[in-house]
């Protein structure tokens, strides 16, 4: 599997105008909403939120990757919004995130999908390069490019 097989274009917000995890799990949940992966916008967001609550997502380096294995998405995806203002995600943190990675999967491909595309998004971000670029992505053009350059098409 690689990161452009599942790369919607419909999922990714460049400038997001969020100041806490809540609302990006809400803005973001509802690009899944629209774009038809997810069924239910408030029950995705318990099962995000219930996934943060057992051990945050944020990663560091200005990078948050929230998920959630739920029975309200229909079909394995991710999406990425760069933040117009980067908050702290978690009040002990040491650099502002700017950059979030939202995973979801139906709950039955818990142990299959989610762990590869888990996997594959998690290598492609710590190359500090390729965030700083889709931080800095001024278009969904700009995002879609980046995720082509780092799988060499």
């Amino acid at each position: 599997m690689e990161l452009s097989d599942l790369y919607d274009p419909l999922l990714v917000s460049i400038g997001l105008e969020a100041a806490n995890k809540t609302a990006v799990f809400t803005s973001i949940g509802q690009l899944l909403v629209d774009a038809g992966k997810v069924t239910d916008l408030d029950g995705f967001i318990g099962d995000v939120e219930a996934r943060e609550a057992s051990y945050s997502t944020g990663v560091g380096g200005g990078l948050a990757i929230p998920h959630a294995k739920s029975p309200v998405v229909k079909a394995a995806s991710y999406a990425i919004a760069n933040l117009a203002t980067p908050f702290l995600w978690d009040e002990d943190d040491d650099e502002p995130t700017a950059l979030i990675v939202m995973l979801a999967v139906p709950s039955e491909q818990a142990g299959t999908t989610h762990l590869k595309l888990l996997s594959r998004l998690s290598v492609a971000l710590m190359d500090e390069e390729f965030r700083a670029t889709l931080v800095q992505a001024k278009s969904e053009q700009e995002i879609n490019n980046a995720i082509l350059s780092k799988e060499g098409k």
